[in-house]
């Protein structure tokens, strides 16, 4: 019993030293795990946003990092995984909603790489969400969200919860100050629509038939979407 207790003590070790010595940064700053990133900006020569990303092992070995890239949802384009390989380019792939993609890399003490994840559209309306998961072995040691905003879906703030509408524990509560045709919408992950209810000007929506996870709900108002975010169900 107390040989399983030390095992388990060394595994829980050198999974928090792998958390400390792979990180995300961006602009020369780390992007602390369960943190979110805005893009707004679009390269007009690519016709992609990129949010810059590097992921940098401080440690003191070399280690296989895989890079696992979900798309959470998308409007306007496409979320294409570019990076995170051997070489100065990479082969570039399509993430579709519910289908995650991963690439597993052996990363140098002090090293650097860019995952070059964008959001490749031709249009100026654009709105989109991935989640990226950093995996050493079996450990998930850092999770992030990448928010893409412009045009319209910029404008609105559709990232940014509705001050009308809360979401503590396992319920929504809201409040209007006056009557209109709203719709509360939760999707899971993959996309799919998992819960709609209309609301009148005030009252609580109980989620607690939901499985446990992470989930995006929207608010519409007479059919257009005023604002969205993501909840998670512990």
């Amino acid at each position: 019993m107390r040989k399983f207790t030390l095992l388990v003590a060394l595994l829980l070790s050198c999974a928090f030293t792998f958390a400390q010595s792979i990180e995300f940064t961006r602009e020369g700053s780390v992007v602390a795990s369960g943190s979110a990133v805005t893009v707004t900006e679009i390269n007009p020569d690519k016709r992609a946003m990129d949010p810059e990303l590097l992921v940098v092992n401080n440690g003191q070995e070399a280690l296989a990092v895989t890079l696992k890239v979900t798309t959470m949802r998308v409007t306007g384009g496409f979320i294409g995984f570019c990076g995170f390989e051997e070489g100065e380019f990479g082969n570039c792939i399509p993430v579709n909603v519910g289908t995650p993609v991963s690439k597993t890399m052996t990363l140098a003490a002090g090293a650097s790489k860019n995952p070059d994840v964008e959001l490749q559209t031709p249009k100026d309306d654009v709105d989109g969400e991935v989640m990226l998961e950093l995996i050493v072995g079996d450990n998930v040691i850092n999770t992030i969200t990448v928010n893409f905003l412009r045009g319209s879906y910029n404008s609105i703030n559709s990232l940014d919860a509705n001050t009308n509408v809360y979401f503590s524990g396992n319920e929504f509560s809201y409040h209007f100050n006056d009557v209109a045709n709203r719709q509360l919408n939760i999707y899971n992950v993959t996309g799919s629509l998992v819960k709609s209810v209309s609301l009148e000007t005030e009252g609580t929506v109980a989620i607690n038939s939901l499985n446990k996870g992470v989930y995006i709900y929207e608010v519409k108002e007479n059919g257009k979407r005023i604002a969205a975010h993501k909840c998670v169900i512990r």
